[in-house]
């Protein structure tokens, strides 16, 4: 990628004010009896070549991904780490957000550079751990907190490019400043980013489901102390948004137009949130306010929370010295703008209990009915997948509403040879799911529960265990119910050759739909010298349908993994020659 000259003339500069004085006064002394330089870090190379059979194709893949990262000390104090992942698997080629990737973040006390791809969070209503391909800066001094960044942040993906979502490319920048100190802590950031519409052509009617953007967001945050143990924070944003900027309509009557394209729809959102907190020893108790407006968006962020009012108290307590309790109970609602036939009104509830009964009997629980945004996996699709490449770019993502959670495990025994236990767990789920450049959503609810046993032999230097789950999605349109048997034993061989066996099978009922899964795995891996390991592992599938629809899948995989630590080699054997 091609950075402007400017970008890397504010890094440089940024490195000869705080790198250089600093090396300038450096004990020379002490440069010269250290190592001039130190490397370490790790590198590890994966192949993958599998064979996939059916009654109608059949085809061999082979590909493989290398990543690693090298840690580099050049005269006792200038750290230089550098990190990288690739892959020739096509399923990559194709993505917004690419799976091929480096980073190199050259550290010098209190200041951090960083070039490649990298992540930054400014505050909650502007960047929140986006992506991007470019430079940036970090200083974290006692005082003052400075960081900024410049790169691209989406890619541009052509309509026409195979199983991937088109996408402009999108380029975007900002910088976060804070101040702190013992009494209160100020903040402030702002961003800019910006699709090029010229990065992508359409030929018929695609273009309706992709729109350029162009966006400028800014938060300031405050926290403070008002008297011992009593602790106020609040936060307010602003995103200036032209949802479109293909659209050949404006208003331009509003001052901060000209920090936006011209032309487009231009949407403006307030946001805030303010909170107060009493703690004493293990007790606290907090309230909190917040408002967020319909459709509140930034580019800075993949998912944002939005039309939603809340007031919250939350809670966190130790109870009979061994159960941690924490929760917040809130009224919220939505509609801010009036513009919906129905006003939801309800009770926010996120509650958490862990601890142990006895000195056998552990357990966990909770229950929230947040609205948060995940990437879900049905377990069908997790059963069968073979690599971590599959389903890389997909578009599903589910807005959960209400999931319940409950383990248990007891312990049957714990000796210095031998431990065995067993385990139990039950989620349940409804949610409300939404599928991008989607106006549809379906209402599903999620029965997800598994009994396990697990033994461990420690002489031996082996263990096993069986679960039992069963799994039912409810649907408009579909109800699946899965049945799973697994099991797995793991045996460590001459204290270097550690393998695995495992295998799963799962009778699976959609509708009038059955299908039987076989997913057997076997792993090993061998360590030579503490710092090389190499792997080796064969999975196969074998599922096949009631109509007679049969699949097979052999997966072969081998792996690599180096860990090193170099030092001038050169220099200490010169001192050593002079010692002796």
């Amino acid at each position: 990628m091609k950075l402007n000259k400017e970008i890397f003339g504010f890094l440089l500069l940024l490195i000869f004010i705080f790198v250089a004085p600093g090396a300038y006064t450096q004990n020379i002394e002490s440069i010269i009896k250290s190592d001039l330089v130190k490397m370490g870090g790790n590198l590890s190379v994966n192949t993958t070549s599998e064979l996939l059979e059916d009654s109608t194709l059949t085809t061999d893949r082979f590909y493989y991904y290398l990543s690693g990262g090298i840690s580099t000390q050049l005269f006792g104090f200038l750290n230089v780490p550098f990190t990288f992942a690739y892959t020739n698997n096509v399923l990559t080629k194709n993505l917004a957000l690419p799976y091929n990737r480096f980073s190199i973040a050259p550290n010098y006390k209190k200041l951090t550079v960083y070039m490649g791809y990298n992540s930054m969070s400014f505050g909650k209503y502007t960047l929140s751990g986006h992506d991007y391909l470019g430079a940036g800066a970090l200083y974290e001094g006692d005082v003052w907190h400075i960081e900024g960044f410049y790169g691209r942040m989406r890619k541009a993906v052509q309509p026409d490019s195979t199983n991937a979502q088109p996408s402009y490319k999108r380029m975007g920048g900002g910088f976060k400043i804070g101040y702190k100190n013992e009494k209160y802590q100020l903040g402030f950031d702002v961003i800019k980013v910006k699709d090029d519409m010229h990065s992508i052509s359409f030929n018929g009617y695609e273009q309706q489901y992709i729109e350029p953007k162009d966006n400028v967001a800014t938060s300031v945050r405050l926290s403070t102390t008002l008297w011992k143990n009593l602790d106020l924070s609040g936060e307010y944003g602003l995103s200036m948004l032209n949802k479109n900027m293909a659209h050949l309509d404006t208003v331009d009557n509003h001052p901060s137009d000209i920090l936006l394209e011209y032309y487009g729809e231009k949407v403006y959102y307030h946001a805030f949130d303010i909170a107060i907190s009493y703690h004493l020893g293990d007790q606290s108790v907090g309230f909190g306010y917040s408002r967020i407006p319909p459709n509140y968006e930034t580019l800075g962020g993949y998912y944002f929370a939005e039309d939603e009012e809340a007031y919250t108290v939350n809670f966190a307590t130790l109870l009979f010295k061994r159960i941690s309790f924490t929760g917040d109970v809130g009224l919220r609602h939505d509609n801010l703008d009036k513009q919906k036939i129905s006003t939801d009104n309800s009770v926010a509830i996120n509650l958490a209990a862990s601890g142990n009964i006895t000195e056998k009997l552990n357990f966990n629980i909770s229950y929230n009915n947040n609205q948060q945004y995940l990437n879900l996996r049905n377990k069908y699709e997790e059963l069968i997948r073979t690599t971590e490449f599959e389903n890389l770019d997909t578009t599903e993502y589910s807005r959960l509403n209400n999931t319940t959670n409950v383990g248990l495990n007891y312990m049957l025994s714990n000796t210095e040879t031998a431990s065995n236990s067993i385990s139990a767990s039950f989620m349940y789920q409804t949610t409300s799911d939404h599928q991008r450049y989607d106006t549809t959503s379906a209402n599903s609810k999620i029965y997800n529960g598994n009994v396990g046993y697990n033994l461990s032999l420690i002489p031996q230097k082996m263990s096993a265990s069986i679960t039992f789950g069963y799994n039912r999605t409810e649907m408009p349109t579909q109800i699946t119910d899965m049945y799973t048997t697994s099991v797995s034993f793991t045996k460590t061989l001459f204290d270097k050759v550690s393998a695995s066996l495992s295998g799963t099978h799962a009778y699976t009922k959609m509708d009038s739909i059955t299908s039987n899964v076989v997913n057997g795995r076997l792993s090993l891996s061998y360590t030579l010298k503490k710092s090389h390991n190499f792997s080796f592992s064969l999975n196969y599938i074998n599922s096949s349908q009631l109509q007679g629809r049969k699949n097979e899948r052999l997966t072969m995989n081998l792996g690599y993994a180096l860990s090193f630590d170099i030092i001038n080699r050169e220099k200490n054997k010169q001192e050593d020659e002079t010692n002796h």
